[in-house]
């Protein structure tokens, strides 16, 4: 009997995630592809520590990961996905068959406001770094981080807030720093008790919450 066939469409935290859980869980009752874009893989959660000059966030070889896990790696994306098939299109046009398809292409960050630093992870490390020289230099008295409405993940956003509060206090700068959010509390979304020990927090810090 021949391996139930998978494709993962998406090399992000949620495709590879899937792809170690279902190797542990059906063992070779299963041959998987991942269709990642990227070859490499960053965890996104730890580029808020680069423009501190903290240790940066590490980069995976999705190759490997397919490899210690037996999975195939196609390095490509994907373009349509014909059901009655059971078939895939991806970008430079090669056909694929599943049995079962996992599609976890994950979101695509973009500026919610003109004319403001947006912080999207990596590619958004220099610039921030260039907000926290001008408050070490004085040239900023004051800064505001917001929480843009809609479809957000807020959490970035806090810890940026309190490391450069942190990092104005150790220069002996006192500059007035605010979270702006569309939240009813701040990281409400996590629970009432971590809501509550992240606003006492950001009182420590002397951080202004305006929801």
């Amino acid at each position: 009997m021949s391996a139930h066939r998978v494709v993962i469409a998406g090399g992000g935290v949620a495709g590879l995630e899937a792809l170690i859980a279902l190797r542990e869980l059906a063992g070779d009752a299963v041959s998987i592809t991942l269709l990642s874009p990227s070859r490499e893989f960053t965890i996104r959660a730890l580029s808020v520590q680069e423009p501190f000059a903290k240790p940066s966030a590490r980069i995976y070889d999705v190759g490997a990961i397919c490899a210690d896990h037996g999975a195939e790696l196609r390095h490509d994306a994907l373009e349509a996905v014909h059901r009655e098939t059971r078939t895939i299109t991806t970008m430079s046009g090669e056909e694929l068959v599943y049995d079962s398809l996992l599609v976890a292409i994950g979101a695509r960050p973009s500026p919610a406001f003109p004319h403001v630093t947006t912080f999207r992870g990596v590619q958004d490390a220099e610039a921030m770094h260039g907000l926290l020289q001008d408050v070490e230099g004085g040239w900023s008295s004051s800064v505001a981080f917001v929480v843009p409405p809609g479809t957000t993940w807020p959490l970035p956003i806090y810890e940026l807030a309190l490391m450069t509060a942190e990092r104005a206090e150790g220069l002996g700068l006192s500059p007035q720093i605010t979270v702006v959010t569309p939240e009813h509390a701040p990281l409400g979304l996590f629970g009432e008790e971590a809501s509550r020990r992240v606003d006492d927090q950001l009182s420590e810090r002397g951080i202004i919450v305006r929801t």
